[in-house]
């Protein structure tokens, strides 16, 4: 089949007797559809949450159709283990709010996240995170001090907020500082490129926890809001 659209089931939303409400994340960004009689129809499982699809829609005065459904993949075995790490991953999609014709970045990054999952799904989740801050414009300088503008050394005591990283001489912060190693792992997750690398990167589960704790300290800062399926992720 020709001409099909691409993209990954973010929520599915009851509407009428039989009917769905499909929100997808394609290359495009974030598009909403209704999917016809599927409540108990065969393609009910086609259009579970997480499934990446090709598709087809007919245009309407209100939200187009879905017609034809393929799937592409609907990352069965990462489900059976860690859905509540894709769950986290598309409840972040979903807070994205900017209206943009080529979200072609996050959509690759997430796609190759969530086929990396089975393979220390916390160092994925930082990766993903981390290069949708950058790609939505959040910078986070790892090198320099946010408060003096001095650099940042392996010697200095470095604490991290949602504002940044700073010396622990330059904050009223009682905090424990930093541990280097995840200072390492998130200088090192800022430059890595999904079309040229695997992740390489060994680390224990405590700095891994610790990345993901503060990137998401970021992330819910940008948004001004909580990801709930955090307590899911025992960190």
């Amino acid at each position: 089949m020709h001409n099909l659209y691409e993209g990954i089931i973010l929520r599915s939303t009851d509407y009428k007797d039989n009917d769905k409400i499909l929100t997808l994340f394609t290359r495009t960004g974030k598009i909403s559809l209704i999917a016809k009689s599927v409540k108990n129809g065969k393609r009910q499982n086609l259009l579970d949450i997480g499934n990446l699809i090709s598709y087809n829609k007919v245009k309407t005065k209100g939200l187009d159709i879905l017609t034809t459904v393929i799937i592409k993949n609907s990352f069965a075995n990462i489900k059976e283990t860690n859905s509540f790490y894709i769950l986290f991953l598309l409840e972040v999609v979903l807070k994205i709010q900017r209206d943009s014709t080529d979200e072609s970045l996050i959509y690759n990054t997430l796609i190759f996240c969530i086929k990396h999952l089975e393979n220390t799904p916390k160092l994925y989740l930082c990766l993903f995170l981390e290069k949708m801050l950058y790609y939505e414009g959040v910078f986070i300088d790892l090198y320099i001090c946010n408060i003096c503008g001095e650099e940042l050394s392996n010697t200095n005591k470095i604490i991290i907020s949602s504002e940044g990283l700073s010396h622990l001489r330059c904050t009223n912060f009682s905090e424990s500082n930093i541990d280097n190693t995840t200072i390492k792992l998130l200088k090192y997750l800022s430059m890595f490129d999904i079309d040229k690398n695997k992740v390489k990167f060994s680390i224990d589960d405590i700095n891994l926890k610790e990345a993901l704790f503060y990137l998401i300290l970021f992330t819910e800062n940008f948004f001004s809001s909580k990801i709930k399926s955090t307590v899911y992720l025992n960190i």
